[in-house]
Order: structure tokens, then sequence, then C-alpha cells
């Protein structure tokens, strides 16, 4: 494995018996390193975001940034979406990729919640139904014992 690899990636091997069969997946990082992992992958994309970013520096206005200003851009970029990402990796790293990215589709329910919560904002009967539909997929995708069935019903005889 090259040095470069090595230092971005700490893979291992993990083994685990299901149903009679023995499966073998990678893991990316050894439990415990999930923040790590979010550390190096916020300063690999950096770069790339200051390069999209770098024709519109001429145009900002400076002077309008007050204290108010640079704390909402820390909260959003250090808070909310670097302690996101933290959490998301040490839930990848726990439970595995395919179980947490089904928690991925509740981003649009969590986010009319917060509307309605954060800024008073009205509920539509379409946005209900899309809620119920996205919870009861989740609910149906996290049973134990989904993959399996549906892998019988699905194979061919």
């Amino acid at each position: 494995m090259s040095p470069f690899k090595k230092l971005w990636w700490d893979t291992g091997r993990r083994a685990r018996d299901e149903g009679g069969t023995r499966q073998t997946c990678c893991v990316v990082a050894p439990a415990g390193q999930a923040l790590g992992l979010t550390f190096w992958g916020i300063v690999v994309s950096a770069p790339g975001l200051f390069l999209l970013a770098a024709p519109e520096l001429p145009t900002v206005e400076w002077p309008a940034f007050g204290p108010v200003e640079v704390g909402a851009i820390l909260f959003s970029g250090g808070l909310s979406t670097g302690l996101a990402y933290a959490i998301w990796n040490e839930s990848v790293l726990q439970v595995g990729a395919s179980r947490t990215a089904a928690f991925s589709n509740l981003v649009p329910v969590v986010g009319v919640v917060a509307g309605v919560v954060l800024r008073g904002e009205t509920v539509t009967l379409l946005q209900v139904a899309g809620g119920a539909l996205i919870v009861a997929g989740v609910v149906v995708v996290r049973r134990r014992g989904i993959g399996p069935a549906l892998a019988r019903a699905t194979a061919p005889e």
C-alpha cells in the first residue's frame, strides 16, 4: 500500500457471519477515528471549494462581515456541517454504511420540522403525506429481516 493511501485510509478487514454465509467487508477507519476521517475529508475538499469560490472573492463586501456574520459562518461550517459529518462517519463505522444510509432520507422531514419550529412556517398536507411516506420507508428498511426476505422474494428460481 502506498504511504499516501495509508495516510488517508486505515484499511482493515472485518468479517461477520450472517445467515450461514461468511461476508467480508472493508472498514474505512478503525472505530473511534471518525473525527479524524471527517477532518481529512474537509482538508482534502477545502482547496477545491476555494478554487470554485475564487472568481467571486473580489465581489465580496468584506467590511459588511461583522461578528454576527462570522459567528453564523462558523456555526454553519463548524458546528452544523462539521458535527453532522463527524456523527455520520461514526455511524457508518459503528453500524455500517447501508444501515446509516437509510437515515439520509429523513433530511427533508427534519428540514420541514425545523422550518415549523424555528421559522413558524406552515406545513401543507402534501408535506405531511410525504413525511409519513419517508418515515414509513425508513421503518420498513430498518426492520430486521427485510433484506434477506426481499432477497428471497426477488431471487430467480
